[in-house]
């Protein structure tokens, strides 16, 4: 998997092969087979398990409630797995860009994007937000932007965003 992401962050998942990931994995390709049923299935479990980790940071208690303290421990999950794992943050924003590959996770998501927004809404509509939906937006966004930008340049202040980021939503 690790190849495979490798591979996909920089060549593109289209122009990258499964018997190119089998090469540099130093396995053959039927071996790469017992793992995944096709390369498809490999992209699925490598952006289904970063989505995972990050939906595991915003509500650790599964309470279903955002506290100020959650929702500074989700920012600065958010930030500490970006730059861990810079090379699947690549291949994540590379992949919204094509939405014919990503609707087809958009429905197994669905669900749990929905339940992230409902739970954000909330937290702003208890901090008496004027317009809860536009915060929450705004906050996706914001978090999707700088996030997006340290990707893309590793010199990015983001520390410096991060914090005020946390003073500007807590």
């Amino acid at each position: 998997m690790q190849t495979a992401l490798s591979l996909f962050a920089q060549k593109s998942y289209d122009r990258t092969s499964m018997s190119e990931i089998a090469r540099e994995a130093g396995i053959s390709k039927g071996l790469s087979y017992n793992y995944f049923s096709s390369k498809e299935a490999l992209l699925h479990e490598i952006i289904m398990r970063g989505f995972n980790k990050v939906i595991a940071l915003f509500d650790p208690d599964n309470d279903g409630e955002l506290t100020k303290e959650t929702f500074i421990f989700f920012i600065n999950g958010n930030f500490r797995l970006v730059m861990e794992h810079t090379t699947y943050w690549k291949l994540y924003y590379s992949l919204i860009m094509q939405p014919f590959i990503m609707e087809k996770y958009y429905a197994e998501m669905e669900d749990v994007i929905q339940k992230y927004l409902e739970v954000l809404i909330t937290y702003f509509q208890k901090r008496g937000c004027e317009d809860p939906a536009t915060e929450a937006a705004f906050f996706s966004s914001i978090m999707d932007g700088v996030l997006l930008n340290f990707v893309l340049n590793p010199e990015f202040p983001a520390d410096k965003i991060r914090l005020r980021i946390i003073k500007m939503f807590t």
